[in-house]
């Protein structure tokens, strides 16, 4: 156990010669302790109770992810990754025994998923990348615990296939304008809370870059009301299934950021939305909605609170109250009206809610002195070359941060 600089508690070691690693945010010593106690022993049980023996020799691919999940994934942040890798692997290839995988096999997943096709699907460079690396990890550990034994190892060096990403598409100020404009009006003409929260998720996205699943774990705690910023410290991890799962951000660190006034006014009234929801029952709601006369926004909050809208913040400490109803599916199925009156149709999602990020990404690198580095500390990316990726300057013009302020 130890404290990254951020000062989260993480848990690192080594059992049956497999690494496990996990961060334990927002947690305290003795609280993140109890969870590696836990965590370990749920490991421990599940090798102990695993007959290696039996297994030995005719495991198939599919018995080897299922093995390796109850044992090993599951315990993971991200549960999904390597199921859904080596799912890709089983459909390129077939349910094939794992100890008479060869080398062979491995330029067959290669060419089937990047040229000849999976069921009529062509995989990305970085789906195959990422299902190759799940494989060889796979094999890694089942080999550590004896588990198979090849009767000629596969060879993955020189399998993966290099990524060119490209620029990544953002929005023009006049595009900007124009979606905020729609969001406004929308939310003057509906009366569902859905349409005032994608309006208050557009003018914090677009002010500071948040990545969705970001916006989408923030509590009423994690905002400074006296400084004027935000810390992010977690995140949305799967948005399928049931029960929300919260983890630590993309690149495993908090970041605190400033906010501007803007941003400020937003926070402002969904606090203020928190405290009118705790401070009255649907009863009381629906009978002040109904003496209170003329102030509108007053009136829709008692509105909401009378539906049962806040009822999942009744129990709950006022700082850890979420600050948005909404999630990934019903924030892009409402976001598809806005890229639709952009002028972005068809089915492409390159303008979806993500390009937010890109937009702010490409602003701030424009202003004289943001360099690449203070763009990757800002954004929270996990190296520099991802600033590379969401800016449209060329890399001189990054690294020295040269550009005109807007």
């Amino acid at each position: 156990m130890y404290k990254n600089k951020n000062g989260t508690w993480c848990s690192d070691f080594i059992m049956d010669g497999v690494r496990f690693q996990r961060r334990y945010p927002n947690s305290t010593e003795t609280e993140a302790l109890k969870l590696e106690k836990e965590w370990k022993e749920a490991i421990r049980k599940g090798v102990w109770e695993t007959n290696v023996s039996s297994a030995r020799g005719g495991m198939k691919l599919s018995e080897a992810l299922s093995f390796l999940h109850d044992r090993y994934w599951k315990y993971l942040d991200d549960t999904t990754h390597y199921r859904v890798c080596l799912n890709r692997v089983i459909k390129a290839i077939g349910d094939k025994e794992v100890s008479t995988l060869t080398t062979a096999d491995l330029y067959e997943l290669k060419d089937k998923m990047l040229n000849k096709g999976v069921n009529g699907k062509i995989y990305s460079p970085h789906s195959f990348n990422s299902s190759l690396v799940a494989l060889g990890t796979a094999f890694r550990i089942l080999e550590g615990l004896e588990v198979v034994k090849f009767k000629s190892k596969p060879n993955f060096k020189g399998l993966q296939v290099r990524q060119v990403v490209g620029k990544r598409p953002a929005l023009r100020d006049d595009e900007l304008l124009r979606a905020k404009e729609f969001l406004y009006n929308r939310t003057k003409k509906s009366k569902a809370l859905s349409s005032v929260e994608l309006y208050e998720l557009f003018i914090v996205l677009s002010n500071l870059g948040l990545r969705p699943a970001e916006y989408f774990a923030i509590e009423l705690g994690d905002i400074s009301f006296e400084y004027d910023t935000i810390t992010i410290s977690k995140a949305v991890k799967t948005h399928k299934g049931t029960g929300t799962i919260i983890g630590a951000p993309k690149n495993g660190q908090s970041r605190t950021l400033p906010c501007g006034e803007n941003v400020m006014e937003v926070f402002r009234n969904i606090r203020h939305r928190l405290e009118i929801a705790r401070s009255v029952s649907k009863v009381e709601a629906l009978k002040l909605l109904r003496e209170i006369k003329g102030n509108d926004v007053l009136r829709m909050t008692y509105y909401w609170v009378s539906q049962g809208a806040y009822d999942n913040c009744k129990d709950l400490p006022l700082d850890k109250c979420p600050i948005t109803h909404l999630n990934h599916d019903t924030a892009n199925r409402m976001w598809w009206a806005v890229r639709n009156h952009l002028g972005y149709l068809g089915t492409s999602n390159t303008h979806g809610l993500y390009v937010l990020r890109h937009t702010v990404a490409s602003r701030l690198v424009k202003l004289k002195g943001f360099n690449a580095y203070k763009l990757m500390a800002f954004m929270g990316y996990s190296d520099i070359k991802s600033s590379l990726h969401y800016i449209h300057l060329n890399v001189d013009d990054i690294r020295d941060g040269v550009g005109i302020s807007v």
